[in-house]
């Protein structure tokens, strides 16, 4: 291998199945093993070459490194079509070409991936430099890990921070803690289901009520004190008016079909006291 080729020229695309190629399936009936053995030791040549081709005059010192004949070499090169000869004499494969050319598009891309990588990084180290403090300057020095490190962490628990306490709204600055009264959804439940609901919301209890089914999908439902039902992935507001009857007609069937009618729910639905 020429010593200007980089460690990843010794990679190639290799079909597990090459041996059964017609052409390949012709040279092993006509010269073995040995002929098979020997198409495969020009195919590293060639893969080894700056171009992925071979001087043809060079053959007999070839032959003679991997001890056999200059004349079953030319052989396997120029009776069973699987090399080419350019008008300088040189022998190649169209198939190794091929893959190669898709090897080395791949390999540019990721070269050019990279590159975008590293300037993105750079360009984000030197943003932060630049915003560092005076005093953190003079302490400092601008190029010390730790400092960006550091700036790095305070700008991650500053957005961790808003997504937890967002600033309020102008209007709620003005008027304070003062909240306007939500409106009242109102639900089309039947009886056993309005009385279940009742019940529940008089015994100040809250807690998992059950698993119920929310548009196709099997969500545990729970009840705040003011009787608002409310999800893991949903609040009180998200759910609909004809979903919350919807849920609270499953929840009464499920109750009812476990416990009977007359059974107080509070006694069997897994139900804690709110704060308990």
């Amino acid at each position: 291998m020429s010593a200007t080729l980089q460690k990843d020229t010794c990679y190639f695309s290799h079909d597990a199945n090459a041996k059964d190629d017609y052409k390949c399936m012709l040279l092993i009936d006509q010269m073995g093993l040995e002929g098979y053995g020997i198409f495969w030791i020009l195919i590293e040549t060639l893969r080894e070459q700056k171009n992925y081709k071979y001087p043809l005059q060079l053959v007999p010192s070839l032959a003679r490194k991997y001890n056999t004949t200059q004349a079953k070499m030319e052989t396997v090169i120029n009776a069973y079509g699987l090399f080419e000869i350019d008008e300088q004499s040189f022998f190649f494969s169209g198939s190794l070409n091929r893959r190669m050319s898709f090897f080395e598009q791949k390999k540019q891309q990721q070269i050019e991936a990279g590159k975008k990588g590293v300037a993105a990084k750079k360009a984000k180290q030197a943003q932060l430099l630049l915003e560092l403090s005076d005093n953190d300057s003079i302490n400092r020095p601008l190029t010390d890990p730790q400092a960006i490190k550091e700036k790095e962490k305070k700008e991650k628990e500053s957005k961790e921070n808003f997504k937890l306490n967002p600033k309020p709204k102008k209007e709620e600055q003005e008027q304070g803690s003062f909240e306007k009264p939500k409106p009242k959804v109102k639900l089309n439940l039947s009886d056993g289901a309005a009385e279940f609901r009742q019940k529940l919301i008089n015994s100040k209890y809250v807690g998992t009520c059950a698993e119920v089914v929310i548009e196709g999908e099997k969500e545990y439902v729970f009840i705040n004190e003011q009787g608002r039902l409310y999800t893991k992935s949903r609040s009180d507001k998200q759910l609909v008016s004809s979903t919350l009857n919807e849920i609270w007609e499953q929840l009464h069937e499920l109750h009812v079909a476990k416990y009977g009618a007359k059974t107080n729910p509070i006694q069997n639905l897994q139900i804690k006291k709110f704060g308990a």
